[in-house]
């Protein structure tokens, strides 16, 4: 068990990777690794999941997103 945590605190930086989180709408927007989410805030749903992630936060535009990969 030492071994793992020692590991994991090596290198901090790997512990996630994606773009800032945005609150939109009652809707949570996450990218992280390598998958992007649209999340439901209430029930901690997922609405959307897709495969790829973003480094950048989302813009939003009226009832449009904008992601950068």
């Amino acid at each position: 068990m030492h071994v793992i945590l020692k590991s994991y605190t090596a290198n901090l930086s790997n512990l996630f990777y994606g773009s800032q989180i945005v609150f939109y709408k009652n809707k949570i927007l996450l990218s992280s690794n390598d998958n992007f989410y649209i999340i439901e805030n209430s029930s901690g749903s997922i609405i959307s999941k897709k495969n790829f992630s973003s480094l950048f936060k989302p813009i939003i535009n009226n009832e449009y997103i904008f992601l950068i990969t």
